[in-house]
């Protein structure tokens, strides 16, 4: 069974974006991987590695068209703009892949020791899974500021 994924990277995130790759070619037997590279070097030396499984885009065909997300991009700091892409990029990908029906977005510096199957089992039928940030007692203070869930691997079905 092929396993769908996404992440966002730019050319100073490459290298954690490539660990990551290659943790998913040790531990996942058939994958693909769409990345939005956020530069142009980052496109550009994605396209060149040719990396079996990688399906680079460029960050000006992603925005062309949403004209909410350009408003955001106008809107917010340059980290708050990488932040909204996050629930636009799996968006972006059910509607230009109809044979995905499920998607996880993965963010570029996560590294799996181990295969992923035992998530997928546990996510079992479910429409959406979230990560908990899962803060200790006495670290109420960063859960106030962040938020119960973490974003940082997340999967939802098409339905």
């Amino acid at each position: 069974m092929t396993r769908h994924f996404c992440t966002y990277f730019d050319h100073n995130f490459l290298p954690k974006g490539l660990a990551l790759y290659r943790s998913l070619r040790v531990h996942c037997p058939e994958f693909t991987l769409w990345v939005l590279c956020l530069s142009e070097e980052a496109h550009r030396m994605l396209s060149q590695l040719a990396l079996p499984g990688v399906e680079p885009i460029a960050l000006g065909e992603f925005e062309e068209g949403d004209e909410a997300l350009l408003a955001a991009k106008g809107s917010r700091s340059l980290i708050e703009y990488y932040f909204t892409i996050t629930p636009s990029l799996p968006l972006y990908i059910f509607d230009r892949q109809p044979g995905v029906e499920s998607l996880t977005y993965l963010d570029a510096d996560l590294y799996f020791f181990a295969g992923p199957e035992a998530l997928f089992d546990e996510i079992g039928d479910a429409s959406i899974a979230l990560i908990s940030h899962r803060f200790p007692p006495n670290a109420q203070e960063e859960a106030d500021s962040f938020g119960k869930y973490n974003v940082g691997c997340l999967t939802c079905r098409r339905d």
